[in-house]
């Protein structure tokens, strides 16, 4: 066999602090209704929050269908995720709490609709006008601009490591159940 190359990367993901977090989602939830932006003053709020209380990746939210959100066991099912794979995902009772809240606001009006975030065509959001109101977020809020959407899940699984340090837990034994839950193959 050939020798690997091997490929050095000095990128760092952006690690969001709990202050920051907070800051991002209070002007997420100040967004205004508009008529071209449809239902984006519901919607990216809650999309935001799960992202950050469940470590998802962008696409595998923007991509839930109203029948992957269980809001009565409060679980994500998460399908043709990285890799072809598909999990569960256990959600927060404050999560679950901001969801239904969301589905009996916005989606018990969508009779035909298919995704929990749906777009005005009857797709799902798209997930480059996401970021972009992601980046004018982080301005309004004076965060790093080069910070991405992506790096909400780093953010997750940082504070959840953190939390577990501080709580004297095993990260030796918590470390491959938080790679199951966030969806990686190994």
């Amino acid at each position: 066999p050939h020798p690997m190359k091997v490929v050095r990367s000095s990128f760092a993901p952006y690690i969001f602090t709990h202050d920051e977090m907070l800051e991002l989602l209070s002007v997420l939830d100040s967004i205004t209704p508009s008529k071209m932006a449809y239902i984006r003053h519901l919607s990216y709020p809650v999309i935001f929050r799960i992202l950050y209380g469940c470590g998802l990746r962008v696409n595998e939210a923007l991509q839930l269908k109203i029948t992957d959100v269980d809001l009565n066991h409060g679980v994500l099912t998460i399908k043709n995720a990285k890799f072809n794979s598909e999990r569960i995902v256990p959600m927060s009772n404050s999560l679950i709490k901001v969801c239904r809240k969301y589905h009996d606001e916005v989606l018990s009006s969508f009779k035909t609709g298919i995704y929990f975030f749906p777009a005005k065509d009857g797709g799902y959001i798209d997930k480059g006008c996401l970021r972009a109101y992601f980046k004018k977020a982080l301005k309004t809020c004076g965060i790093q601009e080069t910070a991405r959407v992506h790096d909400i899940r780093h953010t997750f699984a940082v504070h959840a490591l953190n939390k577990w340090a501080l709580e004297d837990k095993d990260l030796n034994v918590l470390l491959p159940i938080l790679s199951t839950y966030m969806g990686h193959a190994t």
